[in-house]
């Protein structure tokens, strides 16, 4: 399976077997958002099973919402 890792200072592109991505993704559960074929997952739920079956895992930063506002001219 191919593993991305997405963060602020570029990306990873790995490709693991189902355990090895587990193992490398497991550390990562609080920090990133996962998406196995572009649906969105909790990482901690996932098992070997579960991404053997799983062709591309995707590990993000959360969006975080700014804290300014936009006007409606503005926002277009």
């Amino acid at each position: 399976m191919k593993l991305q890792i997405l963060d602020d200072t570029g990306h990873q592109e790995l490709e693991l077997e189902p355990t090895e991505a587990l193992q490398k993704i497991q550390p990562l559960s609080q920090k990133y958002w996962a998406f196995a074929d572009n649906e969105f997952v909790e990482i901690y739920t996932l098992t070997e099973s579960d991404l053997a079956n799983v062709r591309e895992l995707k590990l993000t930063l959360p969006l975080q919402g700014g804290q300014g506002t936009i006007s409606p001219a503005e926002a277009g």
